[in-house]
């Protein structure tokens, strides 16, 4: 059976979230606990979702992460979408790590989406 989602990910990072977390420059964590993100909405999901506790801070920090095989235009979208789920599940802005794994291409990950409604009068945007 064919799965639209790789299913790697998810073990990349509950095994190593705090390589994830320095690798994207985060430094002051002293400890970190995945947290499943199947419970966010049925069919769609983030690659997964960490607990953070950084030092000086008394409540820990949702940190979401998505990782990409390749850069593609639809990346920053599917985050932005993952950050609403996120907001509206945990009642929590994430922070967020976009891990491209491979360059391809002049294909970029721009970290930056925006939606209009269709009047026009309401905006969504994200960086």
């Amino acid at each position: 059976m064919h799965q639209d989602k790789d299913r790697g990910s998810k073990w990349l990072i509950e095994n190593f979230g705090d390589a994830i977390l320095k690798l994207a420059g985060y430094k002051d964590f002293h400890e970190w606990k995945h947290k499943p993100s199947e419970v966010v909405a049925p069919r769609r999901f983030p690659d997964g979702l960490m607990q953070v506790r950084f030092a000086e801070q008394s409540e820990p920090t949702l940190v979401l992460v998505e990782i990409e095989s390749y850069p593609n235009a639809d990346a920053d979208r599917q985050v932005f979408e993952d950050v609403a789920l996120i907001t509206l599940e945990h009642h929590q802005v994430p922070e967020v790590i976009s891990l491209v794994l491979k360059p391809k291409g002049h294909q970029r990950v721009s970290g930056q989406y925006e939606r209009t409604s269709h009047l026009g009068h309401t905006r969504l945007s994200g960086t």
